[in-house]
């Protein structure tokens, strides 16, 4: 499933930290290893060898298929664009580059990326690169029930597989939902219904999907585990991240309504943001952001 894993660097100390995940997980799927710089349309004339030197240096270590890509463009652009040349890639990367810790997902490269690329994009939050981890033992995949969520599930199976891994979906019952009616008036009270009644309805309809899809993938050979949460899907996730520890969040950037809840200002947004484990962002087939 995984036959091309894309390493943006620039140049960085910061950007290099993707690299040990990069390769091992071209390493595991067989894949080649494709490292791509992005220089300036106004850089010096001498910055194309330059930039072409450094990463046939980063290439030389004999691991595996390694090719070389230089670009000229704006970054973000070029990246993107390269993704799309390359098939059935992932995009491994940094949250920050040459600017450093001031310079978060926001507003960022990373950012950009992870709204222009078609490819599942995974970020690293730099000084976290698992370099010292010979597999990925963990992988947790958030899930809502809808089909756009599941659309990351296949890329958790395919990472599960190659590593020998334990796979931990995850739902949220997101009872703060019920003071609201963004996307749940199917569980919205009827006059005189107790709001009891209606969280634990939420609760049992959760329990079932996700009995359900542990009962499936343990069929299929995987090893599973399966929990119900309750409460913010963000907060919950992210708690249940750092309890949990997993080496690896697999999760899709658009979630139960869709073009509505976007990889920021959602659930998605806050685990990027307040975790600690790289995560594979998976952009569903057939959704188009503006």
């Amino acid at each position: 499933m995984i036959k091309s894993v894309i390493i943006p660097l620039d140049g960085s100390d910061l950007a290099v930290d993707a690299l040990p995940l990069g390769k091992m997980i071209a390493q595991t799927h067989n894949a080649d290893v494709h490292l791509v710089c992005v220089i300036a349309n106004d850089a010096e004339a001498s910055a194309e060898d330059k930039t072409r030197a450094y990463l046939e240096d980063i290439a030389s270590d004999g691991e595996g298929n390694c090719r070389i890509h230089v670009r000229i463009g704006n970054a973000a652009d070029e990246i993107v664009d390269a993704a799309d040349e390359i098939d059935d890639g992932i995009i491994v990367m940094t949250t920050h580059g040459r600017t450093g810790i001031g310079r978060w997902l926001y507003g960022s490269v990373a950012e950009k990326v992870v709204h222009g690329a078609e490819t599942p994009v995974l970020l690293i939050r730099s000084g976290t690169g698992l370099a010292g981890t010979d597999k990925i033992n963990r992988i947790m995949v958030p899930l809502d029930g809808s089909a756009y969520s599941e659309g990351a599930l296949r890329y958790g199976k395919s990472l599960a597989s190659a590593f020998g891994g334990e796979l931990l979906v995850v739902r949220v019952t997101e009872t703060a939902s019920l003071y609201t009616t963004m996307g749940y008036e199917a569980y919205g009270p009827t006059a005189g219904e107790p709001m009891a009644d209606v969280v634990e309805t939420m609760i049992r309809d959760n329990r079932k999907y996700i009995e359900k899809l542990v009962t499936e993938l343990r069929d299929e050979g995987y090893t599973v585990e399966g929990s119900v949460l309750e409460g913010f899907a963000g907060e919950q996730i992210v708690q249940f991240e750092k309890t949990e520890k997993p080496d690896l969040v697999v999760m899709a950037t658009h979630g139960r309504s869709g073009f509505d809840r976007l990889v920021f200002g959602s659930v998605a947004e806050r685990v990027l943001k307040t975790g600690t484990t790289p995560v594979l962002m998976v952009r569903p087939s057939g959704v188009i952001e503006e």
